[in-house]
């Protein structure tokens, strides 16, 4: 095999009902010339036996380690990676066939781009429906989204509207240190912050290029667990970062935010009264609006990209709200 121009790096632990759709979504790109470096990070299940399924393809390989944490097994992926395209995907997220494609010639056409990032079809695994807004326009992703490094950094200390999948330079990888393996959430997050805070630029790729699986129950569903690790990236940002004095000041007042939102966590019964009313209004939006919220059936991109997941899709769209 020629030498790649991306290395694709899946960490998984305990994944073995999702990772086969990953790894597939991998191999059907359109862009062939790409390693896939897997790592089992300790699973206790089935997961690496999944992966060596796949391994008839030379282009998969997979390291099995003790359980280091998510940036502990995405250093180790990289670190065997010999590409200088770095994309990042998660278990339960998929690719659309063009990913690579549409992430490689952004980052060709953005020389001064530490990073890559696009957007993505949201679905509920549990109802197999899709929403009709996108990941990133949900976070609030700004339109267009600045170029210079540093407003793109002020943006991104306000909210996170970055989707997780990002295609990295390996050169600005390397140059920024890498993932702190400190943080046991929001690594990447902490990553595209020193990566812009070094004047790194930001690069957007046009569309929607994967499909993130909302399957509940992941991490980032450990409320506590994601404000400690938040708090503990401005806290980098304002402390450890070299950079302006309003960027400082913005970490620094979301780190009393974090703080507040914290306490509220800890102050019980209210709180919780409070959660379960906005799910309940929540409940009731989604069933008087649910033609509005949801995609009629599924996207037909992804119909094509992945039928596997048209079925229960479009049984479920075609339910009353």
């Amino acid at each position: 095999m020629t030498s790649p121009a991306f290395t694709a790096i899946l960490a998984a632990f305990n994944e073995e009902d999702w990772v086969s759709s990953a790894i597939g979504s991998v191999l059907a790109q359109t862009r062939t010339d790409f390693e896939l470096v897997v790592v089992d990070d300790g699973s206790t299940d089935a997961t690496a036996e999944v992966v060596r399924t796949f391994q008839p393809d030379p282009r998969v390989r997979l390291i099995s380690q003790e359980n280091t944490g998510l940036a502990g097994a995405l250093k180790t992926g990289i670190a065997a990676s010999t590409a200088p395209y770095v994309a990042l995907i998660d278990a339960d997220d998929l690719w659309m066939p063009t990913y690579l494609e549409g992430l490689g010639r952004t980052l060709d056409e953005n020389p001064k781009a530490g990073f890559a990032y696009t957007d993505a079809w949201c679905m509920n695994h549990a109802t197999g429906r899709f929403w009709r807004i996108s990941s990133n326009a949900y976070l609030g992703e700004p339109n267009p989204p600045p170029a210079d490094p540093e407003e793109f950094l002020r943006l991104l200390l306000e909210r996170n509207f970055v989707f997780g999948l990002t295609t990295i330079r390996r050169s600005a990888f390397d140059a920024v240190g890498g993932f702190d393996e400190s943080l046991k959430a929001a690594e990447d997050y902490e990553l595209w912050l020193r990566l812009l805070a070094r004047g790194y630029e930001a690069a957007r790729a046009p569309g929607r290029l994967a499909v993130t699986r909302d399957r509940g129950g992941a991490m980032h569903t450990d409320e506590r667990n994601m404000l400690m690790h938040l708090r503990e990236v401005y806290r980098i940002v304002a402390e450890d970062l070299e950079t302006s004095d309003e960027v400082s000041a913005i970490a620094r007042r979301r780190m009393r935010e974090t703080d507040a939102q914290c306490g509220a966590l800890d102050e019980g019964p209210l709180p919780t009264a409070r959660k379960a009313l906005r799910r309940r209004l929540g409940s009731i939006y989604k069933a008087t609006f649910g033609r509005d919220f949801w995609y009629p059936g599924i996207p037909p991109e992804v119909a094509r990209a992945f039928p596997d997941l048209a079925g229960g899709a479009e049984t479920e769209a075609s339910r009353e709200p």
